[in-house]
């Protein structure tokens, strides 16, 4: 937890959890950690839906997509560096 940003680190606490998508290694010898954010919230329209539709709508919860995260390390795989995306509205 110490190698997290400020802002991977304020996501954390709103309960976002990491999710690893792949870890690179280059022709370099250093590895990428490419990681995203996400957590699972309530749907308010598929709650309504679902209520109307006496629980047969759709589904009542989404997930939610926060920072990308992208770790650099060295050979002996030693944090040199990192860096958030931040989320972006679609």
């Amino acid at each position: 937890m110490s190698l997290m940003p400020a802002e991977a680190k304020a996501s954390l606490e709103d309960n976002f959890v990491n999710y690893t998508h792949s870890i690179a290694k280059g022709a370099d010898g250093k590895r990428y950690i490419v990681a995203e954010q996400y957590k699972i919230v309530a749907d308010g329209m598929g709650i309504a839906l679902s209520a109307l539709e006496g629980g047969r709508g759709p589904s009542v919860s989404k997930g939610k997509i926060g920072n990308l995260l992208v770790f650099e390390l060295d050979p002996p795989s030693k944090a040199l560096g990192r860096e958030v995306l931040p989320e972006r509205p679609l």
